[in-house]
């Protein structure tokens, strides 16, 4: 009895420092738990940078549609290495693609309907690069996950590599806001994300296509698959691809936005699936 009680005095006091690290880790590293036990709720980023020279263009609609060709760009693995991530099957993401720009307007160039844009889509990833010795750590591309995300419009840096050196030498006291507090915590974590860029052929002389507008779809990877989470990326980014924003737009997934959706409504599904569409690929599929 006399060996037994110092034993539980100090299985007692470990278990109850414990529950006080917990407590403190609740308090003040909710970035922390969240990583460690992940939601199931998918949450979209869309930005969308358009140039001075293509803000007076007509943005696509259903009634006025806009025609492209299209390009797809295949899939990028940006940031640290990771193995183990599912791939996505390139005609999936092409007829993802497909049907949410004709759902904004924008539907594939016919002998009718000649090319006004060049429309070039890329999905992959784009993860955290953290020391292996400390996997919760610092985020060495931290600044680079920021800009993707739209955290230059946010006053979060810039698009420039060495502009404000200061976000991070002090990094717990510019950030200003909730909107750019949610963005510096999505950037320690591995992305999913759909780009679509817009290109020019006509308005100018030079040989290179002109650059008209970017749009950036993200998520953070936690708790998803890519081919789970990439239709549902689609169907919540789609509202913004080639509008402007003046700051990231956060979506979160409602039923609706469940990966299960199917994208579009009847009248352009059939459309599609009638048409021909000549979309030219490069890049890797995966």
């Amino acid at each position: 009895m006399t060996v037994m009680i110092p034993a539980l005095r100090i299985f007692r006091m470990v278990f109850l420092r414990g529950l006080t690290c917990v407590g403190f880790l609740s308090a003040s590293h909710a970035g922390l738990l969240s990583r460690l036990f992940p939601g199931n709720e998918l949450e979209a980023i869309t930005v969308t940078e358009v140039e001075p020279s293509a803000r007076l263009l007509r943005p696509a609609s259903p009634d006025k549609p806009v025609y492209y060709a299209a390009v797809s760009g295949g899939f990028m693995n940006l940031g640290a290495p990771k193995a183990g991530e599912k791939p996505v099957d390139r005609p999936l993401v092409n007829q993802t693609m497909l049907k949410t720009l004709a759902k904004q307007g924008y539907l594939p160039s016919s002998p009718r309907h000649p090319a006004q844009l060049i429309l070039v889509w890329t999905w992959g990833t784009f993860n955290a690069q953290r020391s292996p010795i400390s996997p919760f750590g610092s985020v060495y591309n931290h600044r680079e996950l920021l800009r993707f995300l739209g955290g230059e419009k946010l006053g979060l840096g810039s698009r420039n590599d060495a502009a404000f050196p200061e976000l991070t030498l002090l990094p717990g006291l510019v950030y200003e806001g909730s909107d750019a507090a949610r963005i510096v915590e999505t950037a320690k974590d591995d992305l999913y994300f759909i780009v679509v860029t817009a290109y020019d052929t006509r308005s100018s002389n030079s040989k290179r296509p002109v650059l008209l507008w970017t749009t950036r779809i993200s998520c953070s990877s936690r708790g998803f698959w890519l081919p789970e989470a990439m239709p549902a990326l689609a169907a919540m980014g789609g509202p913004f691809i080639g509008r402007d924003t003046a700051r990231p737009v956060w979506v979160r997934a409602t039923d609706k936005f469940r990966p299960e959706v199917t994208l579009g409504d009847t009248q352009v599904v059939e459309y599609l699936e009638r048409q021909t569409s000549n979309v030219v690929e490069v890049g890797a599929s995966r």
